[in-house]
């Protein structure tokens, strides 16, 4: 699970270069300066929340914090929600108990991605290939939404549609 603030400044092919910032739930003044420092150095910003929310409601809610934090602040690019398991968390407990299953997992992705429309913003769904493939449903999320495909690998094998493809967790 992040505990600090992450910058991830991706450079693309083309001359642009962009970079995500990690929003956790707390205002903090590091995350402030992150986000001007992005911006004045000319990369296009955008935020996303680590999620682990098992309710269509805690999901909304997420968007609309990163909704208000891009209300302060010229954010470019889509609000995402980082929708990934990690052992032990509540994501991966609610699966694992049957309490959550691709349904519950579909509809949490789609209500965030609701309340961020309805408030003005584009918005994306981070998830790796594991994740896109067999807990949630990548392929009718993308009906709806943006997907960040994380997938560590020369090429992707993914079918589904996604907006951007994060091949590494290596900064280069």
């Amino acid at each position: 699970m992040h505990k600090v603030i992450i910058s991830i400044g991706i450079k693309l092919r083309s001359p642009v270069s962009i970079s995500y910032i990690y929003a956790p739930a707390s205002e903090t003044h590091q995350k402030v300066i992150f986000i001007k420092g992005a911006s004045d150095a000319g990369l296009l910003v955008g935020v996303y929340i680590y999620s682990q929310a098992t309710t269509t409601e805690e999901a909304a809610a997420e968007a609309d914090y990163l909704a208000n934090l891009a209300d302060k602040y010229r954010i470019d690019l889509p609000i995402v929600m980082d929708y990934e398991l990690y052992n032990g968390g509540r994501l991966a407990r609610a699966i694992n108990s049957g309490s959550l299953g691709t349904s519950g997992i579909n509809k949490n992705a789609l209500a965030f991605a609701r309340r961020g429309w309805n408030r003005g913003y584009e918005t994306m769904l981070y998830g790796n290939y594991d994740f896109l493939m067999h807990y949630a449903s990548g392929y009718e999320l993308s009906k709806s939404t943006n997907i960040w495909l994380a997938q560590y690998h020369t090429q992707a094998t993914y079918k589904g549609k996604y907006m951007m493809w994060q091949s590494t967790d290596k900064a280069t």
